[in-house]
């Protein structure tokens, strides 16, 4: 007669694994996914800070978390997974509508990290172009300062207004870091603010304005250039230039005028163009960006 096979037969215990691993107890595992869904809702809806836990807003220097969007793909997986193991058992119905709302929660997850990074990008691209029209405000209030002669390069914009002669425009050196680097100034030399030394403050907009995500065209350009019958057109005439492209497919420009545009290479190009035309006009030699808008087709994506 033939002996049925024991427990602790050897040929048996990886099918019998095999079978616990899939058809093993639903429960826990839907209940697992169901709290990792949760908490992946909970960091798309919060962040944490030092004063604790805070809502999420558009923020250029909150993007959205990645560990939500990877929690809640953990939870659609095991969520399947918990469908897998309850489909032919009639008497897990609570565990079966937990499973089915993990599922859902794991496809909220991603979809909800995609609207928080549209929100994003639009916020980082609406400080950038502030930026920008913040330096354009300074260049134009150094000018009507200067009898129309306009600054000639960055420093001398973030010249404090008190200073003997400075650039009067007192332009905060925030303003010249991009959003979509992420960096921002910092005191170099790392001491106290009311100890910190005019050499200091100098030294520390001197490696502001080397770092600056943005460059400056209109040295050498007076008021008296934009009237006569050989005026230059202030609506042609770029003064500030984002030196890369990041995250987008555009440059952020400023122009004489006070405007601001986001141009692509093939536009980056000809302004430049018209810019150095211009600027032969009046005697002034030709300027271009050190950055992208030197080559912006061989550098934007």
């Amino acid at each position: 007669m033939t002996q049925p096979p024991t427990t602790d037969d050897p040929a048996r215990e990886p099918e019998d694994s095999m079978s616990r691993l899939m058809q093993g107890p639903s429960g826990p595992l839907a209940w697992a996914g169901f709290i990792i869904g949760l908490l992946s809702m909970v960091l798309f809806l919060y962040y944490v800070s030092p004063e604790g836990f805070l809502p999420r807003q558009a923020n250029p220097e909150l993007p959205p978390s990645l560990l939500a969007v990877n929690l809640s793909f953990c939870a659609l997986f095991m969520g399947v997974a918990a469908l897998y193991r309850v489909r032919r058992r009639t008497r897990q119905t609570m565990t079966r509508s937990l499973a089915l709302v993990t599922v859902l929660l794991g496809l909220v997850g991603p979809g909800l990290y995609s609207w928080q990074t549209l929100q994003w990008r639009t916020a980082v691209q609406a400080h950038e172009i502030d930026n920008v029209q913040r330096i354009l405000s300074a260049v134009q209030e150094y000018v009507s300062k200067h009898d129309g002669q306009y600054p000639p390069d960055m420093l001398t914009l973030t010249a404090p207004r008190n200073a003997g002669g400075g650039g009067g425009g007192g332009l905060f050196l925030n303003y010249l870091s991009s959003p979509y680097t992420g960096r921002r100034p910092t005191p170099s030399t790392g001491a106290d603010v009311s100890k910190r030394t005019v050499e200091m403050m100098l030294q520390e907009r001197r490696e502001a304005v080397a770092n600056s995500d943005y460059e400056y065209l209109g040295a050498g350009l007076t008021e008296k250039m934009f009237t006569g019958e050989h005026a230059l057109s202030k609506k042609t005439l770029a003064l500030v230039f984002a030196k890369e492209a990041r995250m987008r497919a555009f440059l952020t420009v400023g122009f004489a005028d006070g405007s601001v545009k986001l141009l692509g290479p093939e536009e980056v190009a000809q302004t430049l163009e018209s810019n150095n035309a211009a600027r032969k006009l009046a005697g002034l030699p030709p300027l271009a960006p050190a950055g992208t808008a030197t080559a912006p087709a061989a550098t934007l994506p």
